[in-house]
């Protein structure tokens, strides 16, 4: 199971550094069906939750490429490279 969501909690407010974030699947019988069986099963067989996993925060950069000029694009033009940038941050 993969799980991808915002740092955010149920007001909106982004998660404080140093917080924990732990995500939980609940029981629910007969809700899963094998491909190849056919056989109603329970998963979770039980009440499960995930390890905790820390929240943290560092800043991102982004930098212009000094390698990639200034431009003059004509209005209306396809496929125009505007502009190269890095971006970098730190180790969390």
């Amino acid at each position: 199971v993969s799980i991808y969501a915002d740092a955010k909690d149920t007001g909106n407010t982004n998660l404080p550094t140093g917080g924990s974030v732990v995500v939980g699947l609940k029981y629910v019988a007969n809700n899963a069906q094998g491909q190849s069986s056919l056989v109603s099963t329970s998963v979770p067989a039980s009440n499960t939750e995930s390890n905790a996993v820390s929240v943290s925060s560092s800043t991102l950069t982004a930098t212009k490429y000094s390698g990639y000029g200034n431009q003059t694009i004509i209005p209306g033009a396809q496929n125009a490279k505007l502009g190269a940038f890095t971006l970098s941050s730190g180790s969390t």
